[in-house]
């Protein structure tokens, strides 16, 4: 994988010779709202330039602090729903129930349930992207 941008909050690589983007999410929790916007508007420029040639994204959140708190989840709705859009398929993979039930209520909030799918299993999510990428090929060489 080839890393396109490194911060203590995130990680964005491309896999070589495959249209998969990979987001990893770290444990460092953000310190404010106003940080927030600081570490995810280069995210998500790079995730946008990204997205010419990925059409899949792992979106790796299994280090991630949870935070339910209405105040932080508004500060982070913008980017959280930039990061999915685009994109034709998503893997979210996280660590817990909970986050899988989170993830689901944070995808209907953003409209975004119909291209992503939950998974525990880090090599499960990336098998689910790779195979799609591989059914495109087909179809597109039909």
């Amino acid at each position: 994988m080839r890393t396109l941008l490194e911060n203590e909050h995130f990680c964005v690589s491309r896999f070589e010779s495959e249209p998969i983007l990979s987001l990893v999410r770290t444990a460092v929790p953000f310190a404010s709202a106003e940080q927030v916007a600081a570490v995810c508007t280069p995210v998500a420029k790079v995730l946008e330039q990204a997205r010419r040639d990925c059409r899949y994204l792992l979106l790796d959140t299994r280090d991630a602090v949870g935070n339910n708190d209405p105040r932080y989840e508004q500060s982070y709705a913008d980017f959280r729903a930039a990061v999915v859009r685009g994109f034709d398929l998503t893997a979210i993979v996280v660590r817990t129930m909970v986050g899988k039930l989170q993830s689901r209520r944070l995808l209907a909030a953003d409209r975004a349930s119909g291209c992503a799918e939950i998974f525990d299993d880090y090599l499960q999510a990336l098998r689910f992207l790779r195979a799609a990428a591989r059914g495109a090929r087909r179809t597109a060489a039909r």
